[in-house]
């Protein structure tokens, strides 16, 4: 999917995190679905809009750092990215069903055409300033996204997963983990 982060808001710390002047807020992000670039087969239509929550802010006192995971761009309001997304449904592992990224780390920074650009990936950030991943992600920065839905449509399912697309995403995950 192309996406465009439209919105955040902060949720509040523990009670106990504010009584003690540190700890955690947590953030959730509204995204609008821009382009769905690629989707399997069987697979729910996308929402045109959903908010999903997303890393956040560790805070001391009046200071906040932002917390984000390895490999996660810092998914600024007003920027586009390029991000998997899935829809977990109500079952034994997953309390609440509705959307959500397949994981902070999957996600690519995207402007003007180009995959890669737009936004950093803190964790990623060398000495000359790159923040290009050496993860799967790395070899389609500075490509178009075409590039990167050629490459999901020629790979083959996972074996140990592949017969098990119609479960839920933690179902399938769990098979391809066995």
């Amino acid at each position: 999917m192309v996406a465009t982060v439209t919105g955040q808001r902060e949720l509040a710390p523990t009670p106990e995190e504010t009584e003690a002047g540190e700890g955690y807020i947590p953030r959730v992000i509204s995204l609008r679905i821009d382009k769905v670039l690629w989707s399997r087969n069987e697979a729910p239509n996308a929402p045109s809009t959903f908010e999903t929550d997303i890393d956040g802010w560790q805070f001391h006192g009046d200071r906040r750092d932002a917390v984000r995971m390895e490999g996660e761009p810092m998914l600024e309001v007003g920027k586009q990215y390029v991000l998997p997304i899935l829809y977990f449904s109500k079952t034994k592992t997953v309390q609440n069903a509705g959307w959500s990224t397949l994981s902070p780390n999957s996600i690519i920074p995207y402007q003007e055409g180009i995959l890669g650009k737009g936004d950093v990936i803190p964790s990623l950030r060398q000495a000359d300033g790159d923040t290009k991943p050496a993860d799967a992600r790395g070899p389609f920065f500075g490509k178009a996204p075409e590039e990167l839905v050629s490459a999901l449509k020629s790979t083959p399912p996972d074996p140990a997963a592949a017969d098990a697309m119609k479960l839920p995403p933690d179902e399938r995950a769990k098979r391809a983990h066995e």
